[in-house]
């Protein structure tokens, strides 16, 4: 039996900020079409089975489009680096 670890993962930017804006992992697992744990390892550090904050492109356009929509303010660079 395996058993989880009761030290909370540390998050990482920017899908931390970006999570929390758009109502947290559930919700953005949501508008992103995943599930809900996805959501979370987008937070969490390679280290502990994340993606080091990196939110796939695909799924940063949903939640970009949705915060947009939503008179969320979330900035393009946020989700995807320095826009020319």
């Amino acid at each position: 039996m395996t058993t989880r670890s009761k030290t909370p993962k540390q998050t990482c930017e920017p899908a931390a900020t970006i999570i929390r804006e758009v109502g947290g992992p559930r919700v953005a697992a949501e508008i992103a079409g995943v599930a809900t744990i996805q959501a979370y390892r987008w937070m969490w550090s390679e280290g502990d089975g994340g993606t080091g904050g990196y939110i796939p492109a695909r799924r940063a356009q949903k939640l970009f489009d949705w915060a947009r929509v939503n008179g969320k303010d979330l900035p393009a660079e946020l989700f995807f680096g320095r826009v020319a």
